[in-house]
């Protein structure tokens, strides 16, 4: 009953072992680069978290060293016992990771801020002044429910706006990219 499958053929047995060899090599150089990857970022990680202690230490060695130069009485062993202990817990893992998140946010908003100023930037202060007014303007025309006032305006500025339109209309209209209001007096 076996004799005709078995022994298997040799092509059968060269072709299963070259599938194992094949994924016995691709799970390695996976595994290579997984932890080629793991150990890179581990690695930056730990440089990273170092730094900070080293950081916070140094700011606490600065304070502590300018300390030192007054007298006993201006900076009493209480105060350089209690500067010491500070000094220990700068250098703590803790201190590293909240000093790096710090800095990282105080960075983030850094750069939040520097990019809010160079959107505003693109607008002066007559721009500002004419928005604000067209905004009041919508603002008191939407309560009177006068909509004819604001669809003149936009048709004046080149919109395909109807008389009819509702408050929806207006409004998608207003916010449309290709209507300008900062255009409008300036012909």
């Amino acid at each position: 009953m076996f004799n005709s499958v078995w022994p298997p053929p040799r092509r059968y047995l060269r072709r299963r072992r070259t599938k194992t060899i094949l994924s016995a090599l691709l799970s390695g150089v996976t595994g290579v680069d997984l932890s080629i990857d793991k150990n890179y970022f581990e690695q930056q990680t730990v440089q990273a978290i170092t730094s900070s202690m080293e950081a916070n230490r140094d700011k606490v060695k600065t304070n502590i060293l300018q300390q030192l130069k007054l007298d006993i009485t201006a900076y009493p062993f209480s105060a350089a016992r209690a500067d010491l202990i500070h000094y220990f817990f700068a250098g703590t893992l803790n201190a590293g990771l909240q000093q790096l998140t710090q800095t990282a946010a105080a960075n983030a908003q850094d750069q939040k801020t520097t990019l809010d100023s160079a959107k505003a930037a693109n607008f002066s202060a007559t721009d500002v002044s004419c928005l604000t007014g067209v905004n009041q303007a919508v603002t008191k025309a939407f309560a009177a429910d006068d909509l004819g006032a604001l669809t003149t305006f936009l048709q004046a500025m080149g919109s395909t706006i109807k008389a009819s339109a509702t408050q929806a209309d207006i409004l998608a209209e207003f916010r449309e990219p290709s209507v300008d209001v900062r255009d409008f007096g300036r012909e």
